[in-house]
């Protein structure tokens, strides 16, 4: 009876693993709640996980719950230094690969013994010593080698025909949901290079205005995540911003191109751009595309009320077109325009934390300025080159 319970229990637990990792669509959560609920199941010490890109592997998780109780991840992150490696039979993840079979090794004192090369010097340096591991393939629908889970120091039992059978179970589910999620994601590059592409058609006139949607648009996700640390809201943020000046479509070459002061007539041309821009994502029923209406037409909105088109305040104008005002306009002054040279970036990080309040959303100035460190590596010139972004 006990055994039947035992049994009953860990079928129940398997079906809530599977559950668990369909639900996750992010997929770097996803990659991290694979190691995490593996490594609960096991029972292991610690995890990681790679991704097979053709003949390499990239490394992409690591988890380890002792040396996170005595170092901050990221430090651990750090001293690791994986990037990716070759497929071989020398590493023990490569071999997993090569030979399509799970890599066992109860004792790791005798990994060499085995034929393959271990690196010992992380654990040295971390005060960690591996002693056992467990490197299994994770495979796609089609039985492709998609990725390497590995388990360490776990107990004797997953090392038995018992464990390891269970290990594979679990892998198999790890395995259907990293594959759903290499494939959502994949998706998700190819909307949202199809969005850069379509919002250029408002842009594909001005050389100098052709990378700004996409720098503004990783400027917003990076306000988001200082601001939130919500995933999810930083990735739309990041998908819908880019549509934000689409409305430029209808605007006159010779007001939109002009490089010098506008009339007031043409700026009141000019202002239609946010309204257009909202008529043309309008009557959407995507969550997408309802946040970049609401962006294309807020986002020349300022915090004390002398925007346009409707003058909003504060909180009334909508977060999303809050945080894409402090990148937009970050973006437009380190970036040449036919009516000025570029700022330097120190500048214009002044100026926007001077318009606190004024044309700025106060805690969003403070999340651009949290993440400015991450924002300023987007406008770094290629090595040799002594181009202005």
């Amino acid at each position: 009876m006990k055994n039947k319970q035992n049994y009953q229990d860990i079928m129940d637990r398997l079906v809530e693993i599977g559950l668990l990792l369909a639900s996750e669509k992010n997929i770097q959560k996803l990659l991290d709640r694979i190691v995490e609920e593996e490594m609960n199941f096991t029972k292991a010490e610690g995890g990681s996980l790679y991704i097979r890109k053709g003949n390499y592997l990239n490394f992409m998780v690591f988890r380890n719950r002792i040396l996170e109780n005595k170092i901050p991840r990221e430090s651990i992150l750090k001293r690791i230094k994986k990037s990716r490696f070759e497929i071989n039979e020398k590493s023990i993840a490569g071999a997993c690969v090569k030979f399509d079979r799970i890599i066992s090794i109860k004792d790791m004192s005798k990994v060499e013994e085995m034929g393959f090369s271990y690196d010992r010097s992380i654990d040295k340096e971390l005060g960690y010593e591996t002693k056992s591991l467990l490197s299994i393939p994770l495979k796609n629908p089609e039985g492709e080698i998609i990725g390497v889970l590995q388990l360490i120091n776990l107990p004797e039992e997953s090392f038995t025909e018992e464990g390891l059978r269970l290990v594979r179970a679990t892998a198999a589910q790890a395995a259907i949901a990293l594959s759903n999620g290499l494939l959502l994601d994949e998706l998700k590059k190819a909307q949202l290079d199809t969005i850069y592409r379509l919002a250029k058609v408002a842009e594909f006139k001005d050389r100098e205005t052709g990378d700004h949607i996409m720098r503004m648009s990783r400027v917003s996700m990076f306000i988001a995540d200082s601001l939130k640390h919500d995933p999810d809201f930083s990735e739309l943020i990041l998908y819908a911003s880019p549509m934000h000046d689409i409305g430029k479509v209808a605007i006159p070459d010779h007001i939109l191109l002009k490089p010098g002061k506008l009339t007031e007539n043409e700026f009141e041309i000019i202002k239609t751009h946010t309204t257009i821009g909202a008529e043309i994502l309008g009557n959407a029923e995507t969550k997408l595309l309802k946040v970049a209406r609401k962006i294309a037409l807020y986002h020349h909105e300022k915090f004390d009320g002398t925007g346009y088109p409707e003058g909003l305040k504060g909180d009334e104008i909508p977060l999303e077109a809050r945080i894409v005002a402090v990148a937009d306009v970050f973006d437009a002054l380190v970036s040449k325009r036919p009516y000025k040279a570029p700022w330097p970036p120190d500048e214009a990080l002044k100026y926007i934390v001077s318009q606190k309040g004024k044309h700025f959303d106060p805690e969003v100035v403070n999340a651009f300025v949290d993440a400015y460190d991450r924002i300023i590596e987007l406008y770094k010139p290629p090595t040799g080159s002594n181009s202005s972004p």
